[in-house]
């Protein structure tokens, strides 16, 4: 099958993001309405982006264009309010599954968010490499507590193409720190096996 070639599924996939952004959209303060469609979203965007990088291994690659990710990611620009009310949904403190839904939404997004320039790369690179989202993120990264651990480490390999981001990821000392981490999770798993 041509990677441009839809079938009615991926059609169907880009019609059901469309419809969980607008049923988020509808009432992102819904912990349970609002955290279901985020998770629901990124269930189907991380299928798709999947699906691309069996075909392109590169997270840069401007040929996702060619695949139904990209239109999924369109969905997520078309609004101009979505983008920044998933982040502020990740900074929140009221409900922790809403909060891990949008992390899990955001890192399930970024590659294509973030290498694409027709798909809103400035807006999402502001957004998360705000202030505040930037010091939840290393917060989240430096406790090590599962799921926010991992959606903060995800998002910070991408925020770290900003500059001002990577200087503050070296004083912080996150990057020995995260491989020290990985390397306990390397051993941890070498001896379940063993």
């Amino acid at each position: 099958k041509l990677p441009c070639a839809m079938d009615t599924d991926e059609e169907d996939g880009m019609a059901r993001v469309q419809q969980l952004l607008d049923t988020f959209m509808s009432d992102p303060n819904n912990p349970a309405v609002a955290g279901d469609a985020l998770t629901s979203a990124a269930t189907l965007l991380e299928d798709e982006e999947r699906n691309f990088r069996l075909t392109n291994p590169d997270m840069f690659s401007r040929e996702r264009e060619h695949f139904p990710v990209w239109e999924m990611l369109a969905a997520v620009v078309r609004n101009d309010n979505c983008l920044p009310e998933i982040f502020r949904a990740l900074e929140q403190r009221r409900d922790a599954v809403l909060q891990a839904a949008a992390g899990r939404f955001l890192v399930a997004a970024a590659p294509g968010l973030a290498c694409l320039p027709s798909l809103n790369q400035s807006l999402f690179m502001e957004l998360l490499t705000h202030d505040s989202v930037e010091q939840k993120l290393f917060e989240w990264a430096d406790k090590g507590q599962l799921p926010m651990c991992g959606y903060a480490e995800g998002l910070l390999a991408l925020a770290v193409l900003d500059d001002q981001c990577a200087d503050e990821a070296v004083r912080r000392g996150l990057v020995p720190k995260l491989l020290q981490r990985l390397k306990g999770i390397v051993w941890e798993g070498a001896s379940v096996y063993s």
